[in-house]
């Protein structure tokens, strides 16, 4: 079996500009580091874009977000909970979604790719003014 290509330096991308672009570390051809995220992007503006936590090409990150991404003006734009690909977290939301404004647009509970919650809504939704829009209740992937 061939070993895997190991690349202890990341890539890194710049814009036309000179202001950094991305950082990606990569084994073998697919994302992936162990202690930090694999992938970030930088808008042009110098704002982070997205961080992403990856081991073999796979979203994965124990105690904390795999994915977390922003808007242009530094507002947190959405914030996943993965373990080998799968979205998933216990005690919290593994998906949540925020408006541009900074308002919460959304926030899902999942465990092992099935939306669950068995003491509130699986799924829970505001308009931009906070205002609870819907909430939907899920137990192991099944709709209550």
């Amino acid at each position: 079996m061939a070993e895997k290509e190991v690349r202890t330096l990341p890539e890194v991308g710049h814009y036309d500009s000179g202001r950094k672009r991305c950082k990606e570390y990569l084994v073998g051809g697919e994302w992936h580091r162990e202690d930090g995220p694999a992938l970030t992007r930088w808008y042009e503006n110098g704002q982070k874009q997205h961080k992403e936590f990856l081991l073999d090409g796979k979203q994965h990150r124990v105690g904390g977000a795999a994915l977390i991404t922003w808007y242009d003006n530094g507002q947190k734009q959405s914030r996943v909970y993965k373990m080998n690909g799968e979205d998933h977290r216990v005690g919290g939301p593994a998906r949540t979604w925020w408006y541009k404004n900074g308002q919460k647009q959304s926030e899902e509970y999942l465990v092992n790719g099935k939306h669950h919650r068995v003491d509130g809504a699986a799924i829970t939704g505001w308009d931009r003014d906070g205002r609870k829009r819907y909430e939907a209740y899920w137990v192991e992937g099944q709709e209550m």
